[in-house]
C-alpha cells in the first residue's frame, strides 16, 4: 500500500466507508487552533491541507462559522440596491442553491459541491426537477460566486471554490447544438437574420384565424424585429404605442419594463440606470414592421370594438 502525504490520516468507519482526514495547526485571530477536515480522496484531503497552510502563512485562515447557505444569501440579497425586478431575478437565480445547500454552514462547500449542482441541473436532476440552460445556470453560478466573494472579504471563507467552476461555454451543449435551437449567447449571423425576418412577415396572411400560424408569426414580428436593434425582452413587454414616434422614427426606451420571475410578473417605470429611459432612432426596415403592426392592431381595434 502506498504511504500516505504527510499529514493525511485513514479513517475507517464500521461500515467500511474509508475517508481521508487532515489536521493543521494554525493561529487563528491570535488563537492557537486546529484545523479538521476529511474528504473521501488523497488528493481532496492533500490539496486541502496544502492550501490550509498557505492560508495560515499568509493570515487568511479564517475561524469556522455558523453561518449557513441560505443565511449568506438572504444577506446578500438584502445588501443588494439593485430594482425590484432585478432582485427577484437574482433571488430565483440563487433558488436552486438554497434549496440544495440552504441548511449546510458556508465553510463546508466544495467545489465538488457546485460542480454537482450545476451538473443535476443541466440533467434535470436538481431542485424543482427541470432541465435548466446555459444560460440559466451561468447567472446561478455568477451570483453565487459574488455571494462568496463578499464573504471573502468579510473575513468569513478563506476562499472562493464557486470561482474555481468555470461558466458553461456554448460547445458545453452539445444536444442544443444537433436539435437545432438558437444559441441567445452568440451574434445572429446576416443568414439567421433573413431567416427570422422571412419568417415573421409583418402583414398577416388573408386566409386564416386569429390563431393560425401565419397570424401568429406577424404577431411576433414586432418583437423580432426590436430584438435584432438591440431591446432587452423586459423593455419589449413594457414597450406602448406612447413611446413610439412613427413620424420622426424614433423610439423611448424603458419608459416601463416588465418581468415575468417566477410566476410573479413585475412592471417597474423607469430601466436600470438614468440613461435607460433614452430615445433612439430606428432603421426604417424596423419602422416599416412597427408601421404594419400599428395599422393591423387599429384595424382589430375597429373591427372588434369593446372585445378586442
Amino acid at each position: 500500500m502506498a504511504r500516505l502525504p504527510e499529514g493525511v490520516e485513514k479513517i475507517e468507519y464500521a461500515s467500511g466507508t474509508v475517508r481521508y482526514e487532515v489536521r493543521v495547526d494554525a493561529e487563528v485571530n491570535g488563537v492557537r487552533r486546529q484545523q479538521r477536515r476529511r474528504f473521501k480522496t488523497v488528493a481532496e484531503a492533500t490539496a486541502y491541507r496544502k492550501q490550509a497552510i498557505a492560508d495560515s502563512v499568509a493570515g487568511r485562515l479564517v475561524p469556522s462559522t455558523d453561518l449557513t447557505v441560505k443565511r449568506a444569501v438572504e444577506e446578500w440579497l438584502d445588501a443588494q440596491r439593485v430594482s425590484e425586478g432585478t432582485a427577484a431575478a437574482y433571488k430565483a437565480a440563487l433558488a436552486p442553491v438554497v434549496e440544495r445547500y440552504g441548511k449546510r454552514r458556508v465553510q463546508t462547500i466544495e467545489k465538488v459541491d457546485v460542480e454537482k449542482l450545476i451538473a443535476d441541473l443541466r440533467e434535470g436532476n436538481g431542485p424543482g426537477g427541470r432541465k435548466w440552460s446555459r444560460s440559466t445556470i451561468n447567472p446561478m453560478r455568477a451570483r453565487w460566486q459574488s455571494i462568496w466573494a463578499d464573504l471573502v472579504d468579510q473575513g468569513k471563507l478563506s476562499r472562493n471554490v464557486v470561482e474555481l467552476v468555470k461558466p458553461l461555454r456554448k460547445r458545453d451543449d452539445p444536444a442544443a447544438a444537433t436539435a437545432g435551437l438558437l444559441d441567445l449567447s452568440d451574434r445572429l449571423t446576416d443568414d439567421e437574420v433573413l431567416a427570422l425576418e422571412k419568417a415573421h412577415p409583418p402583414t398577416p396572411p388573408a386566409e386564416g384565424g386569429l390563431r393560425s400560424p401565419g397570424y401568429l408569426a406577424a404577431m411576433r414580428a414586432p418583437m423580432i424585429a426590436l430584438g435584432l436593434v438591440g431591446l432587452r425582452r423586459g423593455e419589449m413587454a413594457g414597450l406602448r404605442w406612447s413611446s413610439v414616434d412613427l413620424d420622426k422614427g424614433t423610439m423611448k426606451v424603458a419608459e416601463t419594463t416588465r418581468i415575468a420571475v417566477r410566476g410573479k410578473v413585475i412592471e417597474q417605470s423607469v430601466g436600470k440606470t438614468a440613461a435607460a429611459g433614452r430615445w433612439l432612432p430606428l432603421p426604417e426596415p424596423t419602422l416599416e414592421v412597427l408601421r404594419a403592426a400599428k395599422l393591423r392592431q387599429d384595424a382589430e381595434k375597429t373591427r372588434y370594438g369593446t372585445k378586442w
